[in-house]
């Protein structure tokens, strides 16, 4: 698999929220049935971008354009659960 398509990989576990960790109970739950083929926000985070959110770099430091991704997708409020996710996901 290219680097890009692992990237991409990682962004849809993301967006899925399988970084968060809830997707399976909110999968199982009947109610959500109609939506779960509903995509919702997406963004692609390019290597050196990963590699930041991996490395635990504190949000201060994240650039602009990093840092609206991870508002779109709605990830600031796990920003400090993101590198021991991500780096799990990529192990």
């Amino acid at each position: 698999m290219s680097k890009g398509a692992y990237l991409l990989v990682v962004i849809i576990a993301v967006v899925m929220g399988l970084v968060v960790g809830y997707i399976r109970c909110q999968a199982a739950y009947p109610e959500n049935k109609p939506f779960l083929q509903q995509v919702g926000d997406t963004a692609e985070f390019d290597e050196a971008e990963t590699k930041l959110l991996i490395e635990g770099v504190p949000i201060e430091q994240i650039p602009a354009a990093t840092l609206k991704k991870l508002t779109l997708l709605r990830l600031t409020d796990y920003f400090d659960a993101l590198p021991r996710n991500l780096s799990v996901l990529i192990k």
